[in-house]
């Protein structure tokens, strides 16, 4: 019928398909504005674990419980 939804698994209102989320390029600036600031204003130290990565299917994950402490800069 006319006008009515219909749901299809295969679209994706939010950047995937044909829609694209109006407020997509709006979360990736605040995304990384939030990251510069965190750079910015804190110095990393690991705590506990290592940093050395592991590939799981082609993405990098931390191989073991990785501890750190975000230390404020002076």
């Amino acid at each position: 019928k006319d006008g009515e939804f219909i749901h299809d698994p295969k679209v994706c209102p939010f950047s995937l398909g044909l829609r694209n989320c109006i407020g997509k390029k709006l979360a990736r600036l605040e995304y990384f504005t939030f990251a510069a600031d965190v750079i910015n204003n804190y110095r990393f130290e690991r705590v506990a674990g290592t940093m050395e990565p592991a590939v799981h299917f082609a993405i990098l994950l931390p191989k073991d419980d990785v501890r750190i402490r975000f230390v404020p800069r002076s």
